[in-house]
């Protein structure tokens, strides 16, 4: 028992002396605040931290309303179908929605709140919050601030460079591209950070000019590859606040929230009363109706109503694509094709050669904005998955295309009939593979087979070089019980990409099965 006694003692002496470590380490209020507030962020958070208030201007602009509420939410059908779901409020509770607004032409078409959230219920931005600093930089630079985003950020923040030289090398485009090379500190244990990662760093230290100044380490070369971290918008944020001469938040009511006849005021957590420095890369709260004023102004290239409120210039550049990029080193694995980051903005190429942009957030926050379509959808949520901003990528393909309208409103074959027209017109852009796939899969979910191989055989057939089209016309014949035209197409995917692992597998499982002489199909794509 004396054994025990004493493993258990030394146990509780390490536990107190590691907590003691983090205490000197991390400050007492952080690690206490950990412990105490150890969950994901929520929109009640603003009860809990000190808050700069951000006051609502005497002239409030409203958008006109015209609502086709049914009609929006058939756009989620395919969505709908691959999470397993039945109807548009299991998708809204899976999903944790909490606020949809869709707005076009200035005009709100769907417009609601779910899961008790309220129009006026304050909606955290998260880092939705670095798109509005990225805004105020671009302000800052037109007004003489700022230079320009190829400086050293040690012209504003000279202690870095006194604590490591390598500092210097890293410039405001690379904290805005978020390729500066700073290391993010990334320690999660099952997806939950730890009190010493970054996030939590960012989400809950009392400090966080101290912390950055003195705590952060560069871990590569800037520029080189695409590495997301909190730190660069608040790094952006110190910067700002030392450029302006002014709280950031003071900044954002005179050049942003009072311009943009925003409805209500917002609130702008900081790290802490004493050291009154906003949460730059997570603490901006507002309601989700003016957060689609926010993708009003960018809709509109900076100007709200004729007044220019963001330079062009910094608008157009704060969201085209940068060609000079090495997309395939650059970007980490499993990055969304035909997507790309730029100044806390991320863009989205269209099958028209288009770009729609959007900003989001950890919890499911998003403003996306479709300049072609005169668009804004806002998405707010509670919860990180499975919602993700590719289902608006899909709602807005969706909007005013004849394809889906025919498809919801007359079926199958009249939508596919209209498709075929129109290849026969080289107008074969008014889907993507994308979209033919998810349409495809919602089928198979539904166990409508023939309507899958159908959307499948179209794929390929617009789409003839593309690995994963012949994949996904595979497994329909595999699910169909047509083995060896399961087979014929997994190769031709696998001709088209041989690094295709699962054409592989699948490859070997059905030829197994095959030579065993149960499956015996013939037929031609």
């Amino acid at each position: 028992m004396k054994i025990f006694k004493r493993i258990a003692v030394s146990a509780a002496i390490g536990i107190l002396l590691f907590f003691a470590y983090l205490m000197i380490a991390y400050s007492p209020k952080h690690i206490i605040g950990y412990f105490t507030h150890l969950r994901a962020p929520g929109n009640g958070d603003w009860k809990i931290f000190p808050s700069r208030k951000i006051n609502k201007p005497d002239t409030v602009f409203h958008f006109k309303k015209k609502l086709e509420e049914s009609y929006i939410e058939t756009l989620f059908n395919d969505k709908i179908r691959i999470l397993g779901l039945t109807t548009f409020a299991e998708y809204i509770e899976k999903t944790h929605t909490t606020a949809l607004i869709v707005v076009k032409n200035d005009t709100i078409i769907y417009e609601k709140y779910f899961n008790g959230f309220r129009r006026n219920d304050l909606s955290m931005a998260m880092s939705m919050t670095k798109s509005f600093v990225n805004s105020l930089i671009g302000i800052a630079m037109d007004e003489g601030c700022i230079q320009s985003v190829d400086e050293p950020i040690t012209n504003y923040l000279p202690e870095l460079k006194e604590r490591d030289p390598n500092f210097s090398r890293i410039t405001l485009k690379h904290l805005l591209m978020m390729c500066s090379g700073i290391d993010r500190q990334q320690s999660t244990i099952n997806g939950i950070p730890l009190p010493w990662d970054g996030k939590s760093i960012t989400f809950g230290h009392p400090q966080l000019r101290k912390y950055i100044l003195k705590r952060l380490d560069i871990h590569s070369a800037p520029g080189k590859q695409f590495n997301y971290t909190d730190y660069n918008a608040e790094l952006l944020g110190l910067i700002l606040e030392r450029a302006i001469g002014k709280s950031v938040s003071a900044y954002l009511e005179e050049k942003i929230w009072k311009p943009c006849e925003m409805e209500y005021p917002a609130l702008w957590l900081l790290d802490s009363k004493k050291s009154g420095f906003e949460k730059k890369s997570c603490g901006l709260y507002a309601r989700p109706i003016d957060y689609a004023k926010y993708g009003r102004l960018y809709l509109n290239r900076g100007t709200w109503n004729g007044r220019r409120v963001i330079p062009e210039a910094w608008v157009m550049e704060s969201t085209r694509e940068d060609i000079q990029t090495d997309q395939l080193n650059y970007y980490p694995p499993g990055w969304l094709r035909n997507t790309y980051y730029k100044y806390h903005w991320k863009g989205f190429m269209n099958p028209d050669a288009t770009i729609s942009l959007s900003v989001g957030g950890d919890m499911g926050q998003n403003i996306y904005i479709s300049p072609q379509k005169n668009l804004i959808i806002v998405h707010c949520g509670s919860y990180r998955s499975p919602y993700g901003v590719e289902d608006l990528w899909d709602i807005e393909r969706q909007i005013d295309n004849p394809f889906f309208d025919l498809l919801h409103s007359q079926g199958l074959a009249e939508a596919m009939a209209y498709l075929g027209a129109m290849t026969q017109t080289a107008r074969i852009s008014l889907v993507s593979e994308r979209q033919l796939n998810t349409v495809g899969y919602g089928f198979i979910y539904e166990n409508k087979l023939d309507a899958a191989l159908a959307i499948f055989k179209f794929a390929v057939k617009i789409f003839p070089s593309s690995s994963n089209a012949y994949d996904s016309l595979a497994e329909a014949y595999m699910k169909n019980g047509q083995k060896e035209m399961a087979i014929k197409n997994y190769e031709k995917s696998l001709e088209l990409n041989p690094d295709n692992e699962n054409a592989k597998e699948m490859i070997n499982k059905l030829k197994n099965k095959t030579n065993g002489g149960k499956y015996k199909q013939h037929e031609h794509i």
